[in-house]
């Protein structure tokens, strides 16, 4: 029998509502998480996904 490995990271590419989506769900299983965003996001959507504790890497700023 395989022994699984924990999932401890999320990482996923957005333009804010996924990102979004996938910051609170990894927030409620207490998992890190890391958003790529395109080089200039909408700022109410990058604000939110960060106010969720995203890790976010944007192009040229990383």
């Amino acid at each position: 029998m395989q022994k699984r490995r924990k999932i401890t990271e999320v990482v996923t590419a957005s333009t804010g509502n996924h990102g979004s989506a996938v910051a609170y769900a990894a927030a409620a299983l207490s998992l890190r998480w890391t958003v790529l965003l395109p080089k200039s996001p909408n700022r109410t959507k990058r604000a939110r996904t960060a106010d969720l504790g995203a890790a976010i890497m944007e192009p040229g700023k990383n």
